[in-house]
């Protein structure tokens, strides 16, 4: 059946030829945009390269990589800081003499300095470099830097005296050297009061106090080693003046233990209240003790404390 154009109005037709225009303009346009699309396209081929030449190529660029890594890594590698730049380092010192203040100035660790100012006044003495490494703070530091710096006291030579000896004859005096040693200075130490004892090196007003109180409750030192238990009295003190203490144990004032009430007996610094009610109720019970072997039946008192009470305990 033929389409008759009679059957369209003017209108219709008008229209339909509008569309076929615009089909058409919308060919064009996409055929000149394919056109223009296909000549910019740039076709790249690459040389085909054998498998194992591929993987050698890959290998040589991974090992160029890491060596430039490397490189990068140690040009960027901080440096190491020189822990011996100090101001006036090339200034020399007495470790014994030199101030905090005149530390802190030089940059030494702040730490070191504490240590080495609690050392001193503990009556410590720096000897050598070694020595001085061992204060906490200063073991890292280079021991050939600290060697230029620091100075040590020498020790003073005793000059033996001469004496000379004339005759009547014109011969020229011999010479005689005679040793003058002086005796150390010595103290009683069941004695002695707080005066005295602060003659003793690194023993101020506190300490002499502490001893005679600590003295008049046990009654009388027996033994030196008694106080080296002592926390206020530090080891480098008590063996400085070990050796200038003398004992007397006629001194010592015994506990009467049969005839003392049990609130006295506690007071004592080698006696708690537990042994204290032991050695009470013993009493209570057996009666006087007649016999310091009578204190090893005690339950719950051993021989080691025995032997360090018994000398502050009397039968009378």
């Amino acid at each position: 059946m033929k389409l008759n154009r009679h059957y369209f109005t003017r209108q219709e037709q008008r229209g339909l030829l509008l569309i076929v225009i615009i089909i058409f303009l919308i060919g064009i346009l996409r055929f000149d945009l394919y056109r223009h699309s296909q000549q910019n396209i740039q076709y790249s081929y690459l040389p085909i390269i054998p498998i194992e030449e591929e993987q050698n190529i890959q290998k040589h660029k991974t090992s160029s990589n890491r060596y430039n890594r490397k490189e990068s890594t140690a040009n960027t590698k901080p440096k190491e800081s020189n822990n011996n730049v100090y101001l006036n380092s090339s200034t020399p010192f007495d470790p014994n003499s030199v101030t905090e203040q005149q530390l802190m100035d030089m940059k030494f660790p702040e730490f070191g300095i504490k240590n080495l100012i609690k050392y001193r006044n503990k009556s410590g003495v720096i000897k050598s470099v070694s020595h001085f490494k061992q204060i906490w703070g200063f073991e890292k530091l280079d021991s050939v830097f600290l060697d230029s710096i620091l100075l040590f006291p020498k020790p003073k030579a005793s000059r033996p005296k001469i004496k000379a000896e004339y005759s009547n004859s014109f011969k020229l005096p011999k010479p005689t050297f005679e040793e003058t040693a002086k005796e150390p200075f010595r103290v009683h130490i069941n004695q002695a009061d707080t005066n005295q004892l602060k003659k003793l090196n690194g023993i101020g007003s506190y300490r002499a106090k502490k001893m005679v109180e600590y003295r008049d409750l046990l009654g009388g030192f027996y033994s030196v080693d008694q106080l080296d238990s002592l926390y206020w009295l530090p080891d480098s003190i008590f063996t400085n003046i070990k050796e200038q203490l003398i004992i007397d144990s006629g001194f010592i004032r015994p506990i009467p233990v049969n005839r003392i009430h049990l609130k006295e007996l506690v007071k004592h610094p080698y006696i708690n209240y537990t042994q204290a009610r032991l050695i009470s109720n013993y009493i209570i019970e057996h009666g006087p003790l007649e016999d310091k072997a009578d204190f090893y039946r005690l339950r719950g008192l051993d021989s080691i404390y025995l032997k360090r009470l018994l000398p502050y305990l009397s039968l009378d």
